[in-house]
Protein backbone atom coordinates (compact mmCIF):
# COMPACT_ATOMS: atom_id res chain seq x y z
CA UNK A 1 0.00 0.00 0.00
CA UNK A 2 2.90 2.33 -0.69
CA UNK A 3 4.56 1.94 2.83
CA UNK A 4 7.48 -0.18 1.83
CA UNK A 5 8.03 -1.89 5.21
CA UNK A 6 6.93 1.16 6.94
CA UNK A 7 4.91 -0.04 10.04
CA UNK A 8 3.89 3.50 11.13
CA UNK A 9 0.11 3.87 11.32
CA UNK A 10 -1.16 7.06 9.37
CA UNK A 11 -4.32 8.84 10.54
CA UNK A 12 -6.40 10.94 7.90
CA UNK A 13 -6.25 14.75 9.03
CA UNK A 14 -8.02 16.39 6.31
CA UNK A 15 -6.97 15.36 3.37
CA UNK A 16 -3.15 13.88 3.87
CA UNK A 17 -2.02 11.55 6.13
CA UNK A 18 -0.42 11.76 9.72
CA UNK A 19 2.03 9.90 11.32
CA UNK A 20 0.23 8.41 14.39
CA UNK A 21 3.63 9.60 16.29
CA UNK A 22 2.73 13.19 15.00
CA UNK A 23 -0.69 13.24 16.57
CA UNK A 24 0.45 11.48 19.94
CA UNK A 25 3.44 13.83 20.60
CA UNK A 26 0.59 16.46 19.47
CA UNK A 27 -1.37 15.27 22.36
CA UNK A 28 1.39 14.75 24.61
CA UNK A 29 1.65 18.59 24.00
CA UNK A 30 -1.82 19.39 24.81
CA UNK A 31 -1.76 17.34 28.02
CA UNK A 32 1.03 19.35 29.10
CA UNK A 33 -0.61 22.49 28.15
CA UNK A 34 -3.62 21.30 30.51
CA UNK A 35 -1.56 20.62 33.22
CA UNK A 36 0.13 23.64 33.40
CA UNK A 37 -2.82 25.62 33.36
CA UNK A 38 -4.27 23.17 35.98
CA UNK A 39 -1.12 24.15 38.11
CA UNK A 40 -1.64 28.11 37.54
CA UNK A 41 -5.39 27.82 38.29
CA UNK A 42 -4.32 26.02 42.24
CA UNK A 43 -1.76 28.58 42.76
CA UNK A 44 -4.55 31.04 42.41
CA UNK A 45 -7.55 29.14 44.91
CA UNK A 46 -4.42 28.60 47.54
CA UNK A 47 -3.86 32.35 46.89
CA UNK A 48 -7.49 33.60 47.47
CA UNK A 49 -8.05 31.03 50.28
CA UNK A 50 -4.71 32.36 52.04
CA UNK A 51 -5.71 35.89 51.34
CA UNK A 52 -9.56 34.68 53.02
CA UNK A 53 -7.89 33.69 55.59
CA UNK A 54 -5.22 36.40 56.56
CA UNK A 55 -8.40 38.90 56.03
CA UNK A 56 -10.40 37.15 58.59
CA UNK A 57 -13.28 36.07 56.37
CA UNK A 58 -12.53 32.28 57.42
CA UNK A 59 -13.90 31.30 60.72
CA UNK A 60 -12.07 28.57 62.03
CA UNK A 61 -8.68 26.79 63.75
CA UNK A 62 -5.38 26.71 62.45
CA UNK A 63 -6.79 23.83 60.25
CA UNK A 64 -4.65 23.92 57.09
CA UNK A 65 -5.84 23.86 53.62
Amino acid sequence: MGHDGDQSIYINEGNRPVPAQAVEEELLRSIEEVEDRIKVFRNRVRAVLASAQTDGTEEGGDDAV
